[in-house]
C-alpha cells in the first residue's frame, strides 16, 4: 500500500495524527526526489 492509501486510510478513520505524520513523510520524501534531479 503506498504511503498516500496509508494517509487517506488513517483520514478516514479519524487518526489525524498519523495521517499527518504520512503527509509529513510525503512532503520529506518528495522534497528529496526533487532534489536529487
Amino acid at each position: 500500500m503506498s504511503l498516500e492509501k496509508k494517509m487517506f486510510a488513517a483520514a478516514g478513520n479519524l487518526e489525524f495524527e498519523e495521517a499527518a505524520r504520512l503527509r509529513d513523510e510525503l512532503k520529506r520524501l518528495e522534497t528529496l526526489a526533487l532534489d536529487t534531479r
